[in-house]
């Protein structure tokens, strides 16, 4: 087969993802693919590949991915009429160790509330299983019957096979050798099984200064995108569910949906000329957040700019924030110099820097973004004028801890691609009526009034001595319902306390302080359920 000038997808890579994307892009009808392999198919990496496939991920969609590879790698021998080794054999995973136990108890928790059949067995029915094991110095082991093996070699020939039926071209022989792009338009070990961390003290003193005082949090690992130019407005309205067309100094919080209405993002654009926004959005997002708005420029004219590396960010939070603040600053932080959801520039000690009236942990708070080779000297400021206001500095335990008991929510834990605003109860992010369209607007409307598949609640234990890490599952009446998203000790209510999503009927019903089960490596320990806390 001689080879093409022109493809519009070209694969690189003939091994099992290269195959299998092959595969999957003819089966969603984009049939003119081209995949290249610089020697035969399976010759890299996949030949010599172990081919065990487990249903267990660390999270609900990876879980579900997995599952759906075995259900596919089943029925790939009908469908192309090449064989991939496919042999549900099932997995039993061992623990020596008392402690290795209560993972395995927390997996198998876990396991059931996505779905899997899973069973925690003895060391003698493991031993039963996998006869020529070991098992007098085992405490216990999980049996997954559903996990299995396939012949890595044998289901990337079905996979290619399926692709080339549906039209792809796979062409052997052929190194790529360059890419030419052209864009065209504008956890320490627990003690036991409820024990706290050593460095709680610590965490809950930052939160106490938080709280009741003061506390400095270094959050310059935010990400800073500097959108300008005469057509940034208009992108962003586009982009945001919420209304960003207000006042030069205002900020907003928004969401930012997938067509689905899931988060594509969630970040706060503050308005700083009519053609010119700074958009601070989470540490590990500035990369996925700008590649979402490139794609989205079309014919705009704007110039998007990573300005991250550029500005530190430190966050002065406490009811004598403003206080510290009145010491190291000449200019007008009072509600009526400075309200909430404003953003202005100011002098701080020797540096001009921008103050930011809001705070993610709930209270007073203002964040200041400050030049980075100015940071030092602002931090330092901060510190010596603030000795006798019982300042501290907070780390991300406390931060975290405190963003929960305020109910914020957090991307990646409670926000993603598959969470809709109604899912999360984050109404505040969007504005279904600011007299434009934007991505998600329709499925959100169709969303408006049906059943939620799953919602958010806070979870408060009862035990104060019971330490929860996030991943825990969420029982109600016996049967599981969710897990914790996140989890962090809570000074307001003397324990520990999370997030989480529930699904099912727990999802329809209101849920104020609702009895649950949650299981902590594999005990169960009470709590309840709030729709909002607090």
């Amino acid at each position: 087969m001689t080879l093409p000038t022109q493809a519009r997808v070209v694969i690189a890579g003939g091994g099992i993802a290269g195959c299998s994307t092959a595969y999957h892009l003819t089966k969603l009808g984009i049939t003119d693919v081209l995949l290249l392999e610089q020697g035969r198919l399976t010759s890299g990496t996949t030949w010599h590949a172990a081919g065990l496939v487990g249903q267990m991920r660390p999270n609900r969609n990876m879980t579900a991915m997995s599952r759906y590879g075995i259900e596919l790698y089943q029925s790939l021998h009908a469908e192309t009429g090449l064989a991939t080794g496919w042999k549900a054999c099932g997995s039993v995973n061992v623990a020596r160790t008392p402690e290795r136990m209560q993972v395995l108890r927390k997996q198998a928790a876990l396991a059931s509330s996505f779905g899997i059949e899973v069973q925690l067995i003895t060391p003698q029915e493991a031993g039963g299983l996998y006869p020529v094991m070991r098992t007098d110095d085992l405490q216990g082991a999980i049996w997954i019957p559903g996990d299995g093996k396939a012949n890595p070699a044998d289901l990337c020939m079905s996979l290619a096979k399926g692709a080339r039926n549906r039209g792809a071209k796979l062409l052997e022989g052929v190194e790529v050798t360059g890419v030419i792009t052209e864009r065209v338009g504008g956890v320490e070990r627990v003690a036991g099984v409820l024990g706290k961390p050593g460095w709680l003290p610590w965490v809950v003193d930052e939160m106490r200064a938080t709280r009741e005082a003061v506390a400095v949090c270094d959050q310059t690992s935010f990400g800073k995108l500097l959108l300008q130019g005469r057509d940034a407005l208009a992108l962003l309205q586009r982009l945001c569910a919420n209304d960003v067309d207000v006042a030069v100094g205002r900020m907003v919080y928004t969401a930012m949906l997938n067509r689905r209405g899931g988060f594509e993002s969630d970040l706060t654009v503050m308005r700083l000329a009519a053609d010119r926004f700074l958009l601070v959005t989470g540490s590990a997002q500035p990369l996925r957040d700008a590649d979402w708005i490139q794609r989205h420029i079309g014919e705009a004219f704007v110039t998007l700019t990573d300005v991250s590396a550029l500005y530190g960010v430190l966050s002065v939070m406490g009811p004598r924030a403003r206080e510290l603040l009145a010491r190291v600053s000449p200019d007008d932080l009072s509600p009526a110099g400075l309200p909430f959801g404003h953003t202005k520039e100011i002098d701080l000690g020797h540096a001009r820097v921008r103050a930011a009236r809001m705070s993610y942990v709930g209270g007073p708070g203002w964040e200041l973004y400050v030049p980075i080779e100015m940071s030092r000297h602002v931090f330092l400021a901060l510190h010596e004028a603030g000795a006798d206001l019982g300042l501290r500095d907070a780390g991300y335990h406390a931060l975290d801890a405190l963003r929960i008991e305020a109910g914020r929510r957090a991307w990646g834990a409670e926000l993603g691609p598959d969470e809709t605003p109604f899912e999360a109860g984050l109404l505040a992010g969007l504005k279904l009526d600011k007299g434009c369209d934007f991505v998600g607007r329709d499925a959100l409307l169709a969303a408006r009034g049906q059943p939620l598949r799953k919602k958010l609640v806070t979870v408060v234990l009862d035990d104060p001595a019971a330490y929860v890490w996030g991943g825990e599952t969420l029982s109600f009446d016996g049967q599981a319902a969710g897990e914790l998203s996140s989890a962090g000790w809570s000074l307001r209510a003397g324990a520990c306390i999370g997030l989480g999503y529930v699904r099912g009927d727990a999802a329809q019903h209101v849920h104020e302080g609702t009895p649950l089960l949650l299981d902590l490596w594999g005990e169960p320990v009470t709590a309840r359920a709030w729709d909002r806390w607090g």
